[in-house]
C-alpha cells in the first residue's frame, strides 16, 4: 500500500539548535540535523557563492531528500508543509535534483505543498522527536549532508 504522507519541520533550518523533519500518515519517519551539521552545510553552500536564502532552501531540500529517499516506494504523495512561503518552486527543484540522484524515475507530481497544521501526524511526530519523547529517528551525519549539497 502506498501512502499519502505529510511532512513537517520542527525548528527551521536557519534557526539555532537541531532541526527535526518528519513525515507521518500510516507510516512515519524522522531525521534530525544538528546545529553544527547545519552550519557546516550552510558554510559550504555560502562558500560556493550561494545566497543565504538559496543555501537555506538547498539545505532544507537536502534534508527532505534524506528523510524521504529510503521510503519513496511506499509513498504515493508527499505533502510538504509550507515552511518558506512563496519558495515552493525552488524547494521542489532542489528536492527533485537530490532525489533523482538515487531515484531517477521519481515523478514530480508526487510532491505538493500545503499548510499541514498542528493536528498533522507529521507535526506530532516532529515535536515528539524534538522533545525526546520519540526515538524513531535517524541522525543525519555531516558527510551525507555535504555529499548531497556539494
Amino acid at each position: 500500500m502506498r501512502h499519502r504522507v505529510e511532512v513537517d519541520q520542527s525548528i527551521k533550518i536557519e534557526d539555532k539548535g537541531a532541526t527535526v523533519l518528519a513525515f507521518a500518515n500510516g507510516i512515519a519517519a524522522a531525521v534530525v540535523i544538528s546545529g553544527p551539521v547545519k552550519q557546516a552545510a550552510l558554510n559550504v553552500l555560502l562558500l560556493r557563492g550561494k545566497s543565504r536564502q538559496t543555501a537555506r532552501l538547498m539545505l532544507f531540500a537536502a534534508c527532505l531528500a534524506l528523510l524521504l529517499q529510503d521510503h519513496l516506494d511506499d509513498l504515493e504523495r508527499v505533502v510538504i508543509d509550507v515552511e518558506y512561503e512563496g519558495q515552493e518552486a525552488p524547494i521542489r527543484e532542489f528536492l527533485l535534483m537530490y532525489l533523482w540522484q538515487t531515484h531517477p524515475t521519481f515523478e514530480p507530481w508526487r510532491i505538493t505543498f500545503q499548510h499541514v497544521g498542528k493536528q498533522s501526524p507529521a507535526h506530532v511526530k516532529a515535536n515528539a522527536v524534538r522533545q525526546g519523547k520519540d526515538r524513531g529517528f535517524r541522525k543525519l551525519m555531516e558527510k551525507e549532508v555535504l555529499t548531497l549539497v556539494s
